[in-house]
């Protein structure tokens, strides 16, 4: 493998590796990849479906997001996105996740809010139940298009094992009363690390 030092470059004819000793990689550099792939995978998915109500309680949003006709993955490996919405790591390491929903509280109450958490394999206490823990509807002044609360979004980094799966959880207090429009709703993440 050659290397070439330039005044503004180092050049590698194949994969190099930096080291801060002889075993501790700092950073690995693929010669030929340019982001989003089977080093970096990375996925986003949309929604499909319309109006679905959430269940009372806490709940897996799951395929009833309607995420797997529409996923896109670079770099999946032998793991990914499956028809039930949970994103399995294709490798081992720190994640980033982002979700946005579009949804509704039907009768404009206070009391209809929503939490929107991440969970590891199907346990919201991965980060002690706590960070980021958010609430969407509460105390929305009523009027017109205030029942639609402000970006039901999160964003987090989880450290997932090869084959452990990150997926979204809601939790809504009361059925029949808030509902999300799966169409206008995204999940996304990438391997940070």
């Amino acid at each position: 493998m050659a290397i070439t030092i330039g005044p503004s470059y180092i050049q590698s004819s194949g994969n190099m590796d930096m080291r801060v000793s002889t075993s501790n990689i700092v950073e690995r550099f693929y010669n030929g990849y340019a982001g989003g792939n089977d080093y970096q995978p990375a996925f986003n998915a949309h929604g499909t479906v319309g109006w679905t109500y959430y269940p009372s309680g806490w709940n897996e949003l799951g395929s009833s997001v309607g995420f797997s006709p529409t996923w896109y993955q670079k770099g999946a490996g032998s793991y990914g996105m499956n028809s039930n919405g949970r994103y399995y790591a294709p490798k081992t390491g720190y994640y980033y996740f982002h979700c946005d929903l579009y949804t509704l509280n039907d009768d404009n109450s206070t009391a209809n809010y929503g939490h929107l958490q991440f969970a590891r394999n199907g346990s919201l206490g991965w980060n002690n139940g706590r960070v980021p823990y958010t609430i969407y509807g509460h105390g929305n002044a009523r009027g017109i298009g205030s029942a639609y609360p402000h970006g039901p979004n999160i964003s987090s980094i989880l450290y997932l094992s090869e084959g452990q799966y990150c997926s979204i959880y809601w939790y809504s207090p009361g059925r029949g009363t808030t509902r999300y429009y799966g169409n206008h709703s995204f999940f996304c993440g990438h391997l940070i690390g």
